[in-house]
């Protein structure tokens, strides 16, 4: 999944799993060292991890249920040089196996 920088986002976690809690945390991939990521772009209902407060992400979200955040997708970085930026995100209660990548990148990248 790719993104621009600065657009709002609106993703919802829907939870198919009766039995089961879930949730949804967003982390910046840089330099192969994982950093949280505190976008100052919450719009609506984003939460923090139970690690860090100040994280992007949901709450914990019961089976059978959902939640919707709004986010404003990330900067690219400034500081380096390419024109994408990764993000991995992944769920709190199975870090291990529901993870995944999205990408931030600048125009004319998202082709």
């Amino acid at each position: 999944m790719a993104l621009p920088p600065g657009v709002t986002v609106v993703l919802t976690l829907d939870n198919q799993d009766e039995d089961v809690t879930h949730s949804f945390t967003v982390w910046y991939l840089g330099d192969e060292v994982v950093h949280p990521y505190n976008p100052g772009g919450c719009l609506c209902g984003c939460e923090g991890s139970d690690s860090d407060p100040q994280q992007l992400g949901s709450p914990a979200v019961e089976g059978g249920t959902s939640h919707t955040f709004t986010f404003t997708s990330p900067p690219l970085l400034a500081y380096r040089s390419e024109s994408l930026s990764r993000y991995t995100f992944w769920c709190e209660f199975h870090p291990d196996t529901m993870t995944g990548e999205f990408w931030v990148a600048g125009p004319g990248d998202l082709e």
